[in-house]
């Protein structure tokens, strides 16, 4: 019997005939950009609040028209005093700028090297799920403007022991991967299914080990009908989700509709062919 309630994370949205299952990686590259951008944030702080030479050359490019108008003053005095001449402020002015060019190299680049992580968090939005459609028989997903679909036979699901062998130290973590195919895609010239686009699907960071494994009897009860969704089921959510931009979405009505039918009526042709 499978435990509904173990694996609600790892769905978006839960009814009677289509149940979304989010998509692994968007998590997963998500922990990884805030591990990145602490450990930049953390160079910055220590950069900016510790590093003499540093704070001085950030002081020098930050009030550099300042600094070069009081070393051309300087210069002027004591060339002045020698009873020789020096050129125009301008021309001065352009000579000067080259000494700062790898001040302004350093401190352009750290700053934008710290903001690029959060420029990311701000605009990267949370994929389309993975929808498993009883009611088709179905499971699929949009990506790039396409449908990427498969039937239940033709996943080729894996069961990852881990998500990323430099984080960890023993198996349990990883998601569950299936192969879904434009249309038309699915099977190779000898009526062999493709590799397909290989997708992760689950939650990050699980609950439980292997709870992203889970998914594979709960999809292939569910298609078979063998498998009720409780009516006050409610998903939840990994901390690693929230996002400043709305999730993307599967497409309205009348565009996956009639893209589902075009990928079924390819597939069927495709397949009839290479059974005959």
């Amino acid at each position: 019997m499978i435990n509904l309630k173990k694996i609600k994370r790892c769905f978006e949205r839960v009814d009677t005939d289509e149940v979304h299952i989010k998509k692994f990686n968007f998590m997963y590259q998500k922990l990884n950009l805030y591990l990145i951008g602490s450990a930049i944030v953390i160079a910055f702080i220590i950069l900016n609040f510790y590093d003499q030479d540093y704070i001085e050359s950030r002081e020098d490019v930050l009030n550099y028209k300042q600094k070069i108008h009081e070393q051309y003053q300087n210069t002027k005095k004591s060339l002045e005093s020698l009873g020789e001449s020096i050129r125009g402020y301008d021309e001065y002015y352009e000579g000067m700028l080259g000494r700062y060019k790898n001040d302004f190299i350093l401190i352009g680049g750290m700053t934008t090297l710290t903001l690029i992580p959060f420029i990311i968090f701000f605009v990267w939005r949370q994929p389309a799920p993975v929808c498993v459609d009883r009611q088709r028989q179905l499971i699929y997903t949009w990506h790039r403007g396409k449908l990427l679909a498969a039937r239940l036979d033709q996943l080729q699901t894996e069961l990852r022991a881990k998500s990323n062998l430099a984080l960890e130290y023993s198996g349990g973590w990883g998601p569950m991967v299936i192969s879904l195919y434009p249309a038309g895609k699915v099977y190779d010239d000898k009526g062999k299914l493709r590799k397909g686009k290989r997708i992760p699907i689950g939650t990050f960071v699980p609950q439980y080990d292997y709870q992203n494994h889970d998914l594979k009897p709960f999809i292939e009860n569910y298609m078979r009908g063998l498998i009720t969704i409780p009516e006050n089921l409610e998903t939840s959510r990994s901390w690693l989700e929230p996002s400043p931009r709305n999730e993307k979405s599967l497409p309205d009505e009348e565009v996956l509709d009639k893209a589902i039918g075009e990928w079924l009526e390819q597939e069927k042709t495709v397949y009839s062919h290479y059974k005959k």
